[in-house]
């Protein structure tokens, strides 16, 4: 199975809309790895929490009853049903259908076990993975997965797929069947990635027998062929996706798929409108929902299926890390370029006024690219964070060195008198001055830019920021996007300033390299939004990605979170560190929850006498 809590960074999958369930990353490794054949294996050396012969995870009831229809929303629309290319808007639940390798849980960060393999061994230098494949896998159709499928999906991701599996995997420079059920790839001697020989065992498989006849680039809705618990069942283009339980699913028995996948049927609604959605699930249609809008969750459910619990609310506060949200700008156009002008934008957002008249008071103000973790960069640096910045010393703000980075803060009463005078004297410094209540440049123009999201929830944040950027004298056009054409926009870094959350990026490893890396800054389909290209940037990337204990890991993080806040290359907005959900009294839930997440997809199930009960 794919990893649900840790798929690849897609950005298209969140378009514009604060993250509530964080999503975790693809660690980094560690010191030394175990040698010989291993069924699982941690990052960063520590022993597995769960031993070999064990029956099921902490947090899931094995019990759970299997069969009924989950039903959630989604926003926007799809013309897709192949997420690994650039082309289309793909569906939601995609990762449903595949196995990979070693697959992670929810109770650990940095510790994966084998699935379709059986063991994985490293070379000491780690030049080489090899991975032993189970013989009873099987894709829908009944046909074995070999290591011939394994060679064959690598080949293509890396051939064909979208520019984030060249960015991750660029270091295996093969993979190979050593026999059907035996495969391995060879790591680049030049290789700064340790966790690569770990990171060959994590992708989806995909069948050769099946797409030798198709068009791998293509965009398609026919169901594609897969392997996991799930399947599509049908869709309505552009409207609807079901996905439906494998009753004689290959893995059914083994000890990672032990309460999981108990819905018979997993269908998602697609929504255009958030108010709709809503509307959608205080009438039944749906059944789970995590509210993003404060407004909606402080006054929104007034109705009487909560004041009589068949529906219900929930407030679960959460450690997890969490994802990055804010006003992305593209320093590709003018006037971002200037760092200057982007920290005066950044004076002008006034968080407090807007937790205030917005949020109920209900999010917490993002200070890091590393929100709510042990990652984030906090005081002066000191120790190994200050030994990887000292030999920039002369490439930057002398501020990083002897000033804790602080985000502007206002009386929350909507004055901002102070923090505009500093952005207009950040303006001037760039050449920037009021004329006639006009920002404009030495050559006359106003500074004008297009503020672009796609969720409508958003509006009261973005147009009051704009209500600022106004008093400013910048003449800033607020636009809406439908999906497909933000996606079209976001693949050719097609904008000015954009609103956009990622999910949480601890610890930092692989995937940071698509977000900063100079060499991902003018590829088209590549996450590097704000098109940073900085040599200490990439020297903190590879300090981070190399990493190889925890404590490195953390130390160059927060070095990487330093230089990138002092770059002001996003204004930063707001976290929940609470889960808040809506659900039918029809669901049940295990006893014990997950150390990170909220797996409602994977652990959760139909009660059938709640579900009765609520029929009546």
């Amino acid at each position: 199975m794919t990893d649900a809590r840790r798929p690849p960074l897609r950005w298209r999958a969140l378009p514009g809309a604060l993250l509530a369930a964080c999503l975790l990353a693809v660690p980094t490794l560690a010191q030394d790895l175990p040698t010989g054949p291993q069924a699982a294996i941690s990052t960063y050396g520590e022993a597995p929490k769960y031993a070999p012969g064990f029956t099921h995870y902490d947090y899931v009831n094995p019990d759970a009853p299997k069969g009924g229809t989950l039903r959630l929303s989604a926003f926007g629309t799809f013309d897709s049903l192949n997420d690994m290319i650039v082309k289309g808007n793909p569906a939601v639940g995609l990762g449903l259908l595949y196995d990979s390798l070693l697959s992670g849980n929810s109770d650990e960060l940095t510790t994966y076990y084998c699935v379709v393999c059986e063991t994985i061994e490293v070379a000491p230098d780690r030049s080489w993975s090899l991975f032993k494949m189970r013989r009873d896998a099987k894709f829908h159709d009944g046909v074995p997965i070999t290591a011939h499928d394994v060679v064959f999906t690598f080949n293509a991701l890396m051939e064909k797929g979208a520019p984030r599996f060249r960015a991750r995997f660029g270091s295996i420079t093969k993979a190979e069947a050593l026999d059907d059920y035996t495969v391995k790839f060879t790591i680049a001697p030049d290789n700064t990635v340790p966790e690569m020989p770990i990171l060959a065992g994590i992708f989806p498989i995909l069948p050769e027998h099946y797409w030798k006849t198709r068009d791998f680039t293509a965009i398609t809705l026919e169901p594609p062929l897969g392997s996991s618990a799930y399947r599509v069942k049908s869709i309505d283009a552009g409207r609807s996706i079901t996905y439906e339980r494998v009753p004689d699913f290959w893995g059914k028995d083994l000890p990672f798929y032990s309460g999981l996948q108990n819905w018979g049927e997993i269908r998602y609604d697609y929504y255009r409108d958030p108010s709709v959605m809503q509307e959608a699930l205080k009438g039944g249609l749906i059944d789970y929902q995590q509210i993003t809008s404060s407004a909606d969750w402080s006054s929104g459910f007034d109705i009487p299926a909560v004041r009589d619990g068949r529906l219900k609310l929930e407030a679960i506060p959460n450690k997890d890390p969490a994802g990055f949200v804010g006003f992305w700008m593209n320093t590709r156009h003018k006037p971002f370029d200037d760092v200057r002008v982007r920290e005066g934008l950044t004076q002008l957002y006034d968080f407090e006024t807007a937790r205030k008249t917005i949020h109920y008071n209900l999010y917490q103000r993002i200070t890091s690219y590393f929100p709510n973790s042990d990652w984030a960069a906090t005081g002066l640096p000191e120790g190994k964070e200050l030994e990887l910045l000292e030999p920039f010393k002369d490439r930057l703000p002398p501020e990083v060195f002897t000033k804790p980075f602080t985000l502007p803060v206002t009386r929350g009463d909507g004055n901002i008198r102070t923090n505009l005078r500093r952005a207009l004297d950040l303006f001037a410094e760039a050449g920037w001055q009021v004329k006639d209540g006009k920002l404009v440049s030495s050559a006359g123009e106003q500074m004008h830019f297009e503020i672009m999201f796609v969720s409508p929830n958003l509006e009261k944040v973005i147009n009051a920021f704009a209500v600022n950027l106004k008093r400013a004298g910048i003449d800033a056009t607020v636009r809406l996007m439908d999906t497909p054409g933000y996606v079209r926009r976001m693949d050719a870094h097609d904008y000015d300033m954009v609103y956009l959350g990622i999910r949480s990026m601890v610890p930092a490893g692989v995937p940071m390299l698509s977000l900063w890396s100079s060499a991902t800054a003018d590829t088209e389909g590549e996450e590097n939004f704000v098109g940073s290209k900085n040599p200490v940037i990439d020297a903190l990337l590879e300090d981070a990605v190399g990493a190889r204990t925890l404590e490195d890991n953390q130390a160059a993080a927060k070095a990487l979170d330093r230089v990138l806040l002092y770059s002001y290359f996003v204004i930063p907005t707001y976290f929940d560190d609470t889960y808040r959900i809506a659900y039918w009294n029809r669901l049940g839930r295990p006893a014990t929850p997950p150390r990170y997440g909220l797996p409602v997809m994977d652990t959760w199930w139909v009660d059938p006498a709640l579900d009765a009960a609520l029929k009546r």
